[in-house]
Parts: C-alpha cells; structure tokens; sequence
C-alpha cells in the first residue's frame, strides 16, 4: 500500500532529477530521460498493476510537466512498458547489452513518435532538431541504461525484492 502512496512523489522527483542532471551536464541540449529507463525496468521487472501505474505516473507528469501534447508522454511510456513487458517474456532480458540496445531503440521509437505527432498537432518541420537531438540521446541512454538497471536491481534486492535475482 505504501508504494501506491509514494509513488506520485517518487515520480516527480525522478523527473526533477533527470531535468537538473540534462541541465547540468549537457546545457539544456539533449535531455536524459531516467524516467525512459525506470519504464523499461518496469516493463522487465514489476508486475502489470505495479509497472502500469508507474508508467502512469511517470508519463502524466512528463505531460504536465513537459507542455507538450495532452497525453502524449502518458501514451509513449504504456506502449514502451507493454512492449518491454512482451520482450522480457520472449527473451532473457538479464544480458547488459540487451539492455543498452533495447533502451536505445526506445529512445528511437520516442523520437520516431515525436516526428509523426508534432506536424499533425502544430505547424512546422521539426526534423532536423529531432534528429540532432535524439540520436546523442539514444546513445547516452544507451550506455547508461545498464548502469542504472544495475542500480536499480540492487537496491531492490537490499529493500528485499521477492523475486531479486542477479544481472549477468
């Protein structure tokens, strides 16, 4: 019950985090989406109601948070988590590669999304900033994306995960 309680708060924080750490280090240029790589490990690892919300919350607030589209953010994370949840029942998602690659064509596919929608919604050709912007994006998250499943694979064992097994 209190995940449920704490998990607005968690999200917003993550959010915060993520928008200082892109400030910080990359000036504003290209943004780190943490929140992008909490809903992959989300698809691999939580159960549909606990990782659903999640990526609920995650994308609500990225929504409000963002000015982009209504709904837009909170539609991009369900589909990143249901297609994370079907591709660790298809394959071990436990290989750090794996998990790198996939995190990086999901940055993709956010960015292939934010290609079609934006034109449709408002005027303007926004190729050319997606482009510059995402491809350095897809990269950093994918080599940090198993770092952070890493880090989040140990702190879930040590607040006692039930099922807490290594990343090889």
């Amino acid at each position: 019950m209190i995940y449920y309680l704490i998990l607005p708060l968690f999200c917003l924080l993550l959010i915060v985090v993520q928008t200082a750490i892109s400030d910080i280090l990359f000036f504003g240029k290209i943004g780190i989406e943490i929140s992008l790589v909490v809903t992959i490990y989300a698809g691999f690892r939580l159960d549909v109601l606990r990782g659903g919300l999640l990526c609920l919350s995650l994308g609500f607030l990225l929504d409000c948070m963002s000015g982009s589209i209504s709904g837009f953010y909170t539609l991009i994370y369900i589909l990143i988590y249901f297609v994370s949840m079907l591709a660790s029942q298809r394959v071990v998602p436990d290989k750090l590669i794996f998990i790198g690659f996939f995190s990086l064509l999901c940055v993709l596919f956010e960015a292939l999304m934010i290609l079609v929608m934006h034109p449709l919604i408002y005027e303007g050709d926004i190729f050319r900033h997606v482009v510059n912007t995402s491809i350095p994006q897809a990269l950093v998250i994918g080599i940090i994306s198993p770092a952070v499943f890493t880090t989040f694979r140990r702190v879930e064992i040590v607040l006692g995960g039930r099922n807490a097994y290594p990343i090889k």
